[in-house]
């Protein structure tokens, strides 16, 4: 059976977690073996992956290094075919765990819109995405950003978009006069966010 392995820091309420656990759910109803790793204490999203009978390994480390070495271990025992990371740092540790033989696919995952001035962190964290296998963006504009300021990665990039559970966030039912639309957006206004 095909093996995932999702990595991200920890599973809070947070936008990539959710876009993390609801990709585990729909590759686990695909029929895949999924499991998620992380690397500090949280379970927002306990009962849903319980539900679909999905497991969730707290990896616990003492220092930042021995985090990083612990969940390479980690990784590398679990033997996956692919390991997908979720934000900076889970990103890094997915890609070193590979280093220097790597036995299994790498995708790395940009959650948020880069902007401005290519700086030394941003200009680092591109250079170790060289180590995987695939980028992919949740956003048009940080593939662009990409492009631009990274153009050793443009084979590797790709976009694909947030999902949203349509059996969860469905309409109420609610009838409006035809001539009134209604429509509401939650999110934060900042430039990371594009």
């Amino acid at each position: 059976m095909y093996k995932i392995v999702l990595l991200i820091d920890y599973l809070c309420p947070g936008g990539a977690q959710r876009q993390l656990c609801m990709l585990a759910v729909l590759l686990k109803r695909r029929g895949l073996q999924v499991e998620i790793l992380t690397y500090y204490p949280a379970d927002f999203y306990s009962e849903m992956l319980a539900t679909e009978n999905i497991n969730s390994t707290y990896i616990r480390a003492k220092s930042k290094v021995g985090r990083v070495l612990k969940l390479r271990r980690e990784i590398r025992q679990r033997q996956p075919d692919v390991i997908v990371s979720f934000l900076h740092t889970p990103n890094l540790i997915a890609e070193l765990a590979g280093f220097p033989l790597k036995h299994f696919k790498v995708v790395a995952s940009e959650r948020n819109t880069d902007f401005g001035k290519l700086d030394s962190a941003k200009r680092i964290r591109y250079f170790f995405h060289l180590l995987g296998d695939a980028v992919v963006t949740n956003a048009h504009a940080q593939r662009d950003y990409l492009s631009c300021n990274a153009s050793y990665l443009s084979t590797k990039v790709q976009v694909i978009t947030n999902c949203v559970d349509l059996d969860y966030f469905n309409p109420s039912g609610r009838v409006e006069p035809k001539d009134c639309v209604k429509i509401l957006s939650i999110g934060r206004y900042h430039p990371q966010k594009n």
